[in-house]
């Protein structure tokens, strides 16, 4: 981040103007799914093992992405859903929810989204709004009476070592984040660097008080005093947002460096927008996206891609364990 070491005046951190209300942007199951099936079909309908999956349009407060902001019902009397376990994904701003079982055989759902302004509950976007006054907070789906298809197997998760190697094809070199004298000291050219300058270390852009080491959790103001990476939370950790700002780090890979793939290939990435990008910059997210975009260092760092953000992501998830 080649703006890093002249680009830390956090200001007063003041939204300037209200954000904008959140909203659904996709569901799945998609309302009525189901219903249109004839009872003699037995594999119509949503999979008996699917997952619940809600797109939205803005990055989340993490805090609010549990099983309590979503209710799964049936009709039938003191019968509900099997538990769910969610899980917020930044970099397509979704949140997945895995059943603890399967769906009963033609069975009639209804999902409910309590309102936050209304509740303790429910989703917020990262700068405290709520879901749209006029969003639909219900849908209903049909299950089908057949079993789902086999789960596709899980990719091995890099490496510390893979990640250094990612990071320092676009994060290192020049006035960046390796040497002796790094930008905002935090080096990203090993494994070591890793481990004494970024990982559960305070990220210099969000620390607001006195002191410069404790990382807050779950802060009254989303952001404040946040890791630079989170082990198992890359919602919680400063380096994903940093990759979030700059849009070419969640395009697909080209030509012959393409090895992290088949991670996009599960994952996809979905850039945010112009107006999206700046609300998180005047929230918290301060100075240059990560790598630089800007040729304050020579020439503009190469970016990453969505393969080599959800590696990145995965290793974050898995622990971020650096031997």
């Amino acid at each position: 981040m080649a703006a890093l070491a002249t680009a830390c005046d956090l200001g007063d951190g003041v939204q300037p103007e209200p954000p904008p209300e959140l909203r659904v942007v996709r569901w799945f199951p998609e309302d009525g799914q189901g219903a249109e099936c004839a009872a003699s079909d037995e594999t119509c309908g949503v999979p008996r093992d699917s997952r619940i999956r809600l797109e939205f349009d803005r990055p989340l407060l993490p805090v609010t992405a549990t099983r309590q902001s979503l209710g799964l019902y049936t009709r039938i009397p003191q019968l509900g859903g099997p538990f769910l376990l969610p899980h917020y994904d930044l970099f397509d701003r979704s949140v997945t929810y895995t059943m603890s079982g399967w769906l009963l055989p033609g069975t009639l759902y209804q999902i409910d989204l309590p309102r936050a302004s209304s509740s303790v509950l429910g989703f917020r976007s990262f700068d405290e709004a709520a879901l749209a006054a006029d969003q639909t907070t219900h849908i209903s789906f049909v299950s089908s009476k057949s079993p789902g298809a086999p789960a596709a197997p899980a990719l091995p998760v890099p490496d510390c070592a893979d990640v250094v190697k990612l990071l320092v094809r676009s994060c290192s070199g020049g006035c960046c984040h390796d040497g002796s004298a790094p930008a905002a000291g935090l080096r990203l050219d090993s494994e070591d660097g890793l481990v004494t300058t970024a990982i559960r270390r305070v990220a210099r852009q969000t620390d607001r008080g006195n002191t410069w080491a404790a990382v807050q959790v779950n802060p009254a103001r989303f952001g404040t005093a946040m890791a630079r990476i989170a082990p198992g939370e890359p919602f919680s950790s400063y380096l994903a947002y940093k990759l979030l700002l700059r849009p070419e780090n969640l395009e697909n890979c080209r030509g012959p460096d393409c090895v992290w793939d088949d991670f996009a290939a599960a994952a996809p990435c979905k850039p945010i927008d112009a107006a999206e990008s700046q609300r998180l910059r005047d929230w918290f997210v301060q100075g240059e996206p990560m790598p630089p975009s800007s040729e304050a260092c020579g020439e503009p760092a190469p970016p990453l891609d969505c393969g080599s953000v959800r590696a990145i992501e995965a290793w974050i998830t898995a622990g971020a364990a650096c031997e």
